[in-house]
């Protein structure tokens, strides 16, 4: 199999490292494990989504195994691994290969001293986006533009209340990325963290103090580090309405062009409104040094729908923006991408797990993420429905010209129960990218402004054959519209999979 040597070390490493952050003595809880095995295979006219490519066909087996562990108050940990083997079959050598690659989440958190000392750790294995502008075909396909990446994260911290007057805590996070083949900076960090907020006594006044300092080492890369301190204060005016805001000082040292500042006071001023215990909303504006900032918030739970939109905006790289989202995890029903939070059960049985934290090309630098995602799940009876979209913006700070890349989207699913074990679903998709001339996105920097139109529709039914055993059968059209024609490509497939647990 063509699996180099070092690609082997990087996720062997992960995956110790996925065992090595549970806490130390999960050894000694009861587990419970649950093994599964899914078989895949994929007929496609274009194996490489690529402007003249060929047809291919793609076997897969995946072994997996997900262990929780159970009966203990004071450790909990859960783990998520499988490995797939690919086989491609197909008309040129380009898509004659074969593949291993590796999927783990990995999560733990243990209380060493009673309501005193904790740690917490994670660590994920996917497979990234290499780049914005390359296939966006997943990692069966042989693109060339997926790339595995592990996140790994280890904090232990201290908590103390001081009775009524105030909570404390203090911790200490280190953290980063690892990017398979050098397609990104391996980037390393260390974090500290100290809050420090109103107790009880204070009913409708609200306070805090807070600082944090984070160092992050990029390789081949330069240094950087992000300080902030500040305060918050809040008063609820109602027991549904509540006033809020900060002040305070970020002070960041990267590098960046003259004249670019990198530091300065920042504030913020909004609201949080809860009129129900269905529906929240929280809102604010502020100032930072690198312009005006806005914070958005809403959820809306009735009883057939749930509801949710965020915004934010904050400096961040790729290690922190993944890192960020390493708790989303993307599912494959049937051909409906579905996600859920922090969470390792399907969203219905015979989804697959299609992924792990945010979908976004790998990037170098320090950049002013500006992140906008929302979306509506309703259902009834044997009908279901879905609609996603998100936004994201990312402005680089170490480049000249105000450079940054935009993405955006909109997925819209819907499922019908034709049986008590079969589902027919489809789904409609459109993603929008925007990379201007001279900034790279992963491997590739255009030459040209470039503006991707990616298109996808997909119909599948699933089947549940018994309660362990489950099968689906998916079609799926894609078609790429880009400013530069080399890049178009229209891709049609057919995939069958069978999943058994045990």
């Amino acid at each position: 199999m063509r699996v180099g040597i070092r690609h082997f070390q990087n996720c062997r490493s992960l995956l110790l490292l996925g065992f090595v952050l549970l806490p130390a003595n999960a050894m000694a809880l009861d587990w419970k494990f649950e093994p599964s095995v899914s078989a895949a295979a994929t007929i496609t006219d274009n194996g490489t989504q690529s402007r003249n490519g060929d047809g291919a066909l793609i076997l897969s087996v995946t072994p997996g195994i997900i262990a929780r562990s159970e009966g203990s108050r004071r450790v909990q940990a859960q783990l998520d691994y499988g490995l797939s083997v690919i086989e491609r079959i197909g008309d040129s050598s380009t898509n004659n290969s074969d593949d291993m690659t590796h999927r783990l989440n990995a999560t733990g958190k243990a209380e060493l001293a009673e309501d005193l000392f904790f740690i917490e750790g994670n660590a994920n294995i996917s497979q990234a986006l290499g780049s914005l502008l390359g296939a966006p075909g997943d990692s069966n396909l042989d693109t060339g533009n997926r790339t595995t990446v592990g996140i790994y994260n280890l904090s232990p911290y201290l908590t103390k209340r001081f009775g009524t007057f105030g909570n404390g805590i203090l911790r200490y996070s280190r953290s980063g990325a690892i990017f398979e083949d050098n397609v990104g900076g391996n980037i390393a960090s260390d974090t500290i963290r100290a809050d420090f907020n109103s107790g009880t006594q204070f009913n409708d006044l609200l306070w805090g103090l807070n600082y944090s300092l984070r160092n992050a080492t990029t390789q081949n890369g330069a240094d950087t580090e992000f300080e902030s301190y500040g305060a918050t204060l809040g008063y609820a005016l109602t027991r549904k309405f509540r006033l809020r805001g900060s002040f305070g000082y970020d002070k960041n040292d990267y590098p960046h062009l003259a004249g670019t500042k990198t530091e300065g006071d920042y504030w913020t001023t909004g609201f949080d409104w809860s009129p129900s215990r269905r529906t929240s909303v929280e809102a604010a504006f502020g100032k930072r040094y690198y312009g005006d900032n806005y914070l958005f918030g809403f959820k809306h739970r009735s009883q057939y729908s749930q509801w949710n939109i965020q915004y934010s905006e904050d400096v961040s790289d790729i290690a922190e923006q993944i890192l960020n989202f390493s708790g989303v995890i993307f599912w494959d029903c049937a051909g409906v991408l579905r996600q859920t939070v922090n969470s390792f059960e399907p969203p219905e049985p015979g989804c697959t797990l299609a992924g792990l934290g945010v979908s976004t090309g790998l990037a170098n630098g320090v950049y002013v993420l500006k992140s906008l995602s929302g979306g509506v799940t309703w259902g009834k009876g044997r009908l279901g429905a879905s609609l996603d979209v998100h936004d994201s913006r990312r402005n680089y700070q170490q480049l000249a010209g105000d450079l940054e890349d935009h993405t955006r989207g909109i997925r819209g699913s819907a499922s019908y129960k034709l049986t008590p074990h079969s589902t027919l679903t489809a789904s409609l998709g459109f993603d929008n990218t925007q990379v201007p001339a001279g900034l790279p996105s992963g491997s590739i920097t255009p030459g040209t402004d470039r503006d991707d139109d990616i298109y996808t529709a997909s119909l599948g039914i699933n089947h549940q054959f018994q309660p362990k055993l489950n099968g689906s059968l998916v079609f799926r059209h894609q078609q790429r519209e880009s400013s530069a024609d080399i890049a178009d490509f229209t891709e049609n497939s057919l995939t069958a999979t069978v999943t058994m647990r045990f």
